[in-house]
């Protein structure tokens, strides 16, 4: 057993080859780009909310036109 692990021992040190490389360049670029779109997401989280409020005011305004559209006043959805 003690020769085996000395024989493994004795070989050469692998390089990696260059695809291996461009494996890990391929990583490292993709978490880069994970990292920058989660800075530009919270740096611009005021933007994201301030279309939410837009949305909630919007909404209800939709559902009191489709109600004058239909004419009949009855209730087409759950907006109130």
């Amino acid at each position: 057993m003690r020769a085996a692990v000395v024989a493994q021992l004795a070989k050469p040190a692998v390089e990696p080859t260059a695809l291996a490389l461009l494996g890990f360049k391929w990583e490292l670029l993709t978490w880069l780009r994970i990292v920058g779109g989660a800075l530009m997401l919270f740096t611009n989280i005021s933007a994201v909310l301030k279309l939410a409020d837009w949305a909630r005011v919007t909404t209800p305004a939709t559902g009191i036109i489709l109600r004058i559209r239909n004419g009949s006043g009855e209730q087409l959805g759950s907006y109130e």
